[in-house]
């Protein structure tokens, strides 16, 4: 994996945040088999994921599997819980509600274009049905 500092690293949101996935694999590495962090000292350094780290502590081998305290896993798995992965993602609501506006800002913009240019159309149109009107009467003359 890439980082920001590295030659040709892109550096967006969702390529450099930290993800249950990495958090995970931190905690079995250093908690369950290394034993070189403390279970509290995991939770400190990522506050949005205590409840997933907790759980891991509880009832998880260094594979992800639930092999003890069952009931605490199911009763886990059966709550509405929520965590965000650190990069500040914006929710989806807000992100649905952005393009919607920019999606009306956008129609709004091509309908006032086609207006224009159908005013546009409009005059040249008068203008040569009056060039017309003119030729007729010098021809007349």
């Amino acid at each position: 994996m890439k980082i920001a500092s590295d030659k040709g690293g892109r550096v967006t949101a969702e390529n450099h945040c930290v993800t249950a996935k990495h958090v995970f694999k931190l905690w079995a590495k250093h908690v369950y088999v290394g034993k070189t962090l403390s279970q509290e000292q995991i939770e400190n350094l990522f506050p949005e994921f205590v409840e997933r780290l907790q759980l891991y502590g509880k009832c998880c081998d260094e594979t992800g599997k639930a092999v003890r305290n069952l009931d605490v896993y199911k009763a886990y798995r059966s709550t509405p819980h929520q965590f965000r992965p650190r990069g500040l993602k914006k929710d989806f609501a807000q992100k649905k509600a952005k393009r919607a506006f920019a999606k009306k800002r956008d129609d709004a913009k091509k309908a006032e274009e086609a207006e224009a240019k159908k005013k546009a159309q409009d005059e040249a149109a008068q203008k040569k049905s009056e060039h017309k009107e003119e030729k007729k009467i010098a021809q007349k003359d």
